[in-house]
């Protein structure tokens, strides 16, 4: 009986200290589910977030919030779609991995000068943190991969469609011109001999001032100038001859209604003409490989050796039969022209010493140890090739973004997603 009223007195105490305890502290809701996608569960914390991101980024853009009700709808769909996304690449092992993650920050880091500190005290301004981050890298580090694997295989771009991008994009690529501008009419008195003083003064005089004591034609008051125009506001005979004129040329030009002068002054907005060169070398090379029969030094010695005899007279040619390990091109007749950027990085910098070296070496690659000849040099221009790729890059980059949508689309309706209402 006292063991029995002991165990009643305990269980009483207890009882009154965990109610007091309860009675003392918050009470704590679970995170409720509202939605399973595939194998995964999107919940209403989730959800929250994504819906207070939605709001803020519309009243940062000053868009009316119209319609919550969509705005939810648009969330939920979007976060479905990412956890289905999700789920098929990691069936396809397409995930990013830590390193390809770490790498995309440390680069952040590097181009913002930012400490990690620094950069999860500017993520917390946005109210994020460093671990949401990585999810949203994550995410777009595994569309790419998925774009790569299921979309690019599949695009093919056309040359037209590479010729009409690249027209399109001169077209928009517009250009102003400042022009300075005298008029000689036809029936100007005197006006051969307006002509030929303006010719003796608009070399060494300043145009402006000519303009304002010769000019017969419009804006002669201010010099003949004649403001900032675009080509196709200009009358065809000047729109045909300013594109190859340089800055501060003057032209001469004769028209029904008279003699013309014009001086392209400045332009802007210009579209530079960057014109992509590669280097390309004819030459020849002799060759001794690495091997564990004879030293690096002793290799060393030996190619200055065969370097001295070229130098004292041997045909290059000659010294390659005998000496070298590289069997190709013993003859220096229809050498073929070598892009150097196909080379080692040390080859390249070697060949910089040329022309005033064509006989450069002994020096060490990954391959062995070389002497190079060089015969002959020319830059290549495949600014035409490079514009072309790049077409190509963007043209399919466009291509991919709508098959991916409807890619997506196609997997989202095979998926299994349950919506969970309250």
């Amino acid at each position: 009986m006292i063991k029995l009223k002991l165990f009643q007195i305990f269980f009483i105490i207890f009882f009154l200290v965990t109610l007091n305890t309860f009675a003392n502290s918050k009470y704590e809701v679970l995170d409720k589910i509202i939605a399973i996608a595939e194998k995964e569960a999107i919940t209403q914390t989730e959800f929250d977030y994504e819906l207070n991101r939605a709001l803020e980024f519309n009243k940062i853009n000053n868009i009316t919030n119209s319609n919550l009700e969509s705005i939810k709808r648009d969330v939920l769909d979007n976060l479905i779609k990412i956890k289905i996304i999700t789920q098929y690449a990691k069936r396809q092992g397409l995930t990013a991995s830590f390193e390809e993650i770490d790498f995309v920050i440390q680069n952040i880091l590097k181009n913002n000068q930012l400490t990690i500190e620094e950069f999860i005290e500017e993520l917390s301004k946005n109210n994020t943190s460093l671990e949401r981050f990585k999810n949203e890298i994550t995410h777009n580090l595994t569309i790419k991969k998925l774009k790569d694997k299921e979309i690019m295989p599949y695009i093919n771009v056309s040359k037209f469609e590479i010729d009409a991008w690249l027209k399109k994009q001169r077209s928009e690529q517009k250009s102003e011109y400042k022009i300075f501008h005298i008029l000689i009419k036809s029936d100007s008195q005197k006006k051969e001999h307006k002509i030929k003083n303006i010719l003796e003064k608009v070399n060494s005089q300043n145009f402006q001032d000519i303009a304002r004591e010769f000019s017969e034609g419009p804006y002669s008051e201010t010099g003949g100038d004649l403001g900032w125009n675009e080509l196709g506001s200009l009358p065809s005979l000047f729109a045909d001859v300013i594109p190859n004129m340089s800055l501060k040329e003057i032209k001469k030009i004769e028209s029904s209604n008279g003699t013309h002068f014009i001086m392209l002054d400045e332009i802007k907005n210009k579209v530079k003409e960057n014109k992509v060169l590669i280097p390309e070398y004819k030459f020849q090379q002799i060759i001794i490989k690495k091997n564990s029969l004879v030293t690096e030094d002793e290799i060393w010695k030996k190619l200055e050796k065969i370097k001295m005899m070229v130098v004292n007279g041997m045909l290059f040619e000659d010294a390659m039969k005998r000496y070298s390990e590289d069997t190709l091109q013993f003859s220096s007749e229809n050498l073929k022209w070598i892009n150097a950027q196909n080379l080692l990085p040390t080859f390249k910098e070697q060949l910089n010493n040329y022309p005033q070296k064509d006989l450069i070496g002994p020096f060490k690659t990954e391959l062995g140890w070389h002497i190079i000849k060089v015969y002959d040099f020319r830059e290549s221009d495949i600014t035409n090739e490079t514009d072309q790729e790049i077409a190509r890059i963007e043209i399919a980059k466009m291509k991919a973004e709508l098959r991916f949508e409807d890619w997506v689309n196609s997997l989202i309706e095979r998926s299994k997603i349950q919506i969970i209402n309250e």
